[in-house]
């Protein structure tokens, strides 16, 4: 890349002073800058200016600084002044940056560039006419360890960027705190006034951008006291982050790949480390590989705690790189004024998540400023508000198992709009109004009533009145961890267009018949899975996919009554589609379903019959799912229960792992050799909607 030049800059031969001048003297700029910008020889601080007048002195008195005054009209008349650095409250930064621009200065901008967008990009005009330099003041990109963080990333020695974790943590007194840092509209707030840090830095490391953010935040005192946030960069990369005014100090961030996991703790001279994936953190030989870096780093950690630290040292080097690029013109190590820019895109995106409780597309912000026709402006708001995710689950005359599991998604990591629940009633006599009302304030739900038609047609009708952008199911006797949707979300977004499945886990440990039947139900996901690790089955229960190519392989077919073979047959028409699944570990479902020894053996033969009517109906394209399991696989099988088990607890799940293939091969075999009744009953079935009744 070439270096960028601009037109007006002092040559690397005149002697001359660079003459500053300071807007801002608060605390930032006493403990930050000042002490960075006194390292500096051939730079000279000639007038400082400020609103608080008696402020301002008392810091030129410290600094000795000549000059004092309280607009920026009298700092912009000192003679021969070259740079002005704007270290104000966030709201003002547009319009001073603005005069000292017409006035020819160089600028060094603090960090949120602007509150908006608009004031940016009157920045960034105002900055292009002048012909100066213009900087915004990220100077976290010139940390130490951040330059080796960078260098580790380019060598490519993590391997493929998964995911990223954020963390920035710093206990701020309410006692003289500044009004503007109390509320986020003056640019206050750990969103505000903490995150663009280290915003700028994702984009620094990874080189790309945010494509989509979901925040919450909690207000007490001030606004946004802690903020936690939830982001997808374009190049799919996952990512997590805390701020805080409230915590302890903390400074990290942490980026998992393929090969290897980096902890940068700017805080610490110490704080660079790769860890190999396959190298557990609480081994022997990785604790003493730790300490042998400390040791290795305190020579010269010394030196850098003498210096003030990395994070202070930051700042000199940022002035460094600034006063450099005035002298030569070269601003290819600057971040630039776009940067700022689209820091505070995310910022907004960030912010207008609060607002919507859902997550907002960066990418569609980042469009729609550079459309001129308004006309496309409420269609992209229309798909912001619409719902993430559909979460559709039919249920039949169990009305305390499906309280708990509306109970379980009032706890999503989803709230609000981003998340609707579509109970379908599949003729159950029990009513549910009484469950369902006291959740209303808590949760997004529709009741849908229908005659009883079987748990496919009941799930299909729910996903036909579903508006969400993805379509996510499970059953009235799971209960999903609080962390499910957004996992799903992650893997979804990550993968356009795939399916998502996720393990489902027997929560009643002590019933053996549930235990043998999910382990039964696990083993032939895992035999559905391919070398790549691709599925090609998951179960009902925990399940999602994007909406609209959903629809278009037609669903789930309303009718299959008999259980065992209706996601099977979805499954493989979704395949033979050309879609793929993908299996996230992390999305995970606890089943609650207890079985008597009747109710095992009646499930199993009931998957018997399901398995083979999904044999008997398979089509060419479908066979991505395979329809029987090879000799081998079921020795696998019988052998699961002495690698999970010991003891009496082994013997008993194989017996009952004996007892349900027993049953299973019996449901086969009389759906087999009794085609004619099994056709009848299919027939029987009306097509369509069968006594739907919606409720509002």
């Amino acid at each position: 890349m070439k270096p960028t030049t601009v037109r007006r800059h002092l040559s690397t031969d005149s002697p001359r002073t660079i003459r500053l001048g300071i807007v801002g003297c608060g605390e930032v700029m006493r403990a930050k800058h000042l002490p960075a910008l006194t390292k500096h020889a051939g730079v000279e601080i000639t007038v400082a200016a400020d609103v608080d007048l008696d402020r301002c002195r008392q810091l030129a008195a410290q600094f000795a600084i000549p000059r004092t005054c309280t607009t920026i009209e009298e700092l912009l008349q000192t003679p021969d002044l070259d740079a002005v650095a704007v270290c104000t409250p966030p709201a003002t930064h547009a319009e001073l940056a603005i005069a000292a621009l017409r006035a020819g200065k160089h600028v060094w901008v603090d960090k949120p560039l602007a509150l908006n967008e608009d004031d940016c990009r009157r920045l960034m005009e105002e900055a292009a006419r002048a012909g100066t330099i213009a900087m915004t003041g990220f100077h976290m990109r010139f940390h130490r360890l951040i330059a080796q963080a960078r260098a580790t990333i380019r060598r490519g020695e993590l391997g493929r960027i998964q995911s990223v974790r954020l963390v920035w943590h710093g206990p701020r007194s309410d006692t003289n705190i500044p009004a503007w840092k109390t509320h986020r509209i003056t640019g206050g707030g750990a969103l505000v006034e903490i995150a663009p840090h280290h915003l700028d830095l994702l984009r620094f490391l990874l080189g790309c951008e945010l494509a989509e953010i979901f925040a919450f935040s909690n207000t007490d005192v001030r606004d946004d006291e802690n903020a936690v946030i939830s982001a997808r960069m374009s190049n799919g990369v996952l990512v997590s982050g805390e701020f805080s005014e409230r915590a302890a100090h903390e400074m990290q961030i942490i980026i998992s790949g393929s090969a290897a996991l980096l902890t940068v703790d700017c805080l610490k001279f110490e704080g660079f480390q790769i860890r190999a994936i396959k190298q557990r953190p609480g081994s022997p030989a990785t604790r003493i590989r730790e300490g042998w870096h400390f040791l290795r780093s305190l020579p010269s950690g010394i030196g850098i705690m003498r210096r003030g630290g990395d994070y202070h040292n930051s700042f000199t080097y940022a002035w460094n790189a600034f006063f450099q690029a005035i002298r030569t013109g070269n601003t290819q190590a600057l971040p630039t004024l776009h940067d700022g820019l689209r820091t505070t895109q995310a910022v907004c995106a960030a912010l207008k998540s609060l607002e919507q409780k859902c997550a907002v597309p960066i990418a569609l912000m980042l469009e729609a400023a550079h459309v001129p026709d308004t006309r496309n402006v409420p269609e992209v708001n229309a798909e912001i508000n619409r719902p993430i995710f559909s979460v559709v689950t039919p249920t039949f005359n169990r009305p305390d198992q499906l309280k708990n599991l509306l109970d379980q998604l009032a706890r999503q990591q989803l709230p609000g709009p981003a998340l609707e629940v579509i109970v379908v009633d599949d003729g159950g006599s029990e009513p549910l109004e009484p469950i369902i009302a006291p959740l209303r304030d808590r949760l997004n739900i529709r009741l849908i009533r229908q005659a009883n038609a079987g748990c496919a047609a009941a799930r299909q009708l729910g996903i036909e009145a579903a508006r969400g952008l993805f379509l996510a199911f499970t059953d009235d006797d799971c209960r999903p961890s609080p962390d499910w949707l957004s996992q799903l979300h992650a893997t979804l977004v990550r993968h356009p267009g795939s399916a998502v499945a996720g393990p489902t886990l027997n929560a009643l440990t002590t019933d053996l018949r549930a235990e043998t039947t999910q382990l039964i139900v696990n083993w032939f996901v895992r035999e559905q899975t391919d070398a790549e690790g691709r599925l090609s089955y998951g179960p009902t229960c925990n399940l999602a996919f994007p909406a609209e190519p959903f629809r278009q392989v037609g669903g789930l077919d309303k009718n299959w009554r008999i259980a065992g073979g209706e996601d099977r047959d979805l499954c493989a028409r979704w395949l033979g589609a050309g879609q793929t699944m993908i299996y996230q570990p992390q999305a995970q479902v606890l089943h609650y379903h207890a079985l008597t020894l009747r109710q095992f053996l009646r499930q199993h033969f009931q998957y018997g019959r399901g398995a083979h009517k999904f044999r008997q109906g398979l089509r060419p394209g479908d066979r991505p799912v395979r329809a029987r399991a090879s000799l081998s696989s079921y020795f696998r099988l019988m052998g699961l229960p002495w690698r999970q088990f010991r003891g009496l607890t082994a013997w008993k799940v194989s017996g009952y792992l004996v007892l349900a293939q027993m049953a299973t091969g019996a449901g086969m075999l009389s759906e087999r050799f009794r085609p004619d009744r099994a056709t009848r009953a299919l027939n029987s079935l009306q097509p369509g909607l069968l006594g739907q009744e919606a409720l509002k």
